[in-house]
């Protein structure tokens, strides 16, 4: 089988000068963001029709720091248009995040975000039909799929302790159509069954990191 893929990638990214208000500091910027890419498999592990997908993005981020606290947000409007010899599937997006953030004390960093994010399927999520070799599995994608939803928080915390660093998050992430490959318990070529679709899912999780010298050994 032999995989060709060709495509471009960009970005320009405007960022304004700081400007002082309400006692803090004000920063922002805004871009655009755009790739497109020619994607064909030609054999006998050929589980996905030729495609070429156009993706385009604008987005905006600003955020006022006072030193104590401060405020930060974004949003971003994208479109993405996947066509194949057989079939065309085109979708907007549009996301937005908006987070709070205090330094209680130095060196101590703390943060709530909230986020409402959207993102398009992709071509083997759409149009997926097949035995895929390198997963072991029969793939088949769905080209009904919708765009996939999620409102999302996040509690960040960072501190600094003497030489150690802190740094914890929780987060919790409610879907409205998320995608992946479902086992379907059926075999296909003689291999299990996997089907794209979508469902209600809740992603939860916690995470954490630890950083800090632990002593020296002639000089290691």
């Amino acid at each position: 089988t032999r995989f060709t893929n060709d495509g471009w990638e960009g970005r320009v990214e405007a960022r304004h000068a700081p400007i002082d208000l309400w006692g803090g500091s004000w920063e922002g910027a805004a871009g655009l963001q755009a790739f497109n890419r020619d994607f064909e498999a030609a054999g006998e592990e050929a589980y996905v029709p030729p495609s070429e997908t156009a993706d385009w993005g604008l987005f905006f981020v600003e955020r006022w720091d006072s030193d104590d606290w401060g405020l930060e947000g974004g949003l971003r409007v994208e479109q993405r248009d996947l066509d194949t010899p057989t079939d065309s599937r085109s979708f907007d997006t549009f996301s937005v995040s908006g987070s709070v953030f205090v330094r209680p004390a130095r060196d101590t960093f703390l943060a709530l975000t909230l986020s409402s994010a959207e993102r398009a399927p992709t071509d083997v999520e759409l149009f997926a039909d097949g035995p895929h070799a390198a997963t072991r599995s029969h793939e088949q994608g769905d080209a009904n799929l919708d765009v996939e939803r999620a409102l999302s928080a996040e509690l960040t915390a960072r501190t600094q302790i003497a030489d150690w660093s802190l740094e914890a998050a929780i987060f919790r992430a409610d879907y409205d159509g998320f995608i992946a490959a479902y086992a379907t318990g059926a075999e296909e070529d003689g291999l299990p069954a996997f089907a794209y679709s979508q469902d209600d899912v809740v992603l939860s999780g916690f995470e954490g990191r630890l950083e800090g010298p632990l002593g020296s050994l002639g000089g290691w």
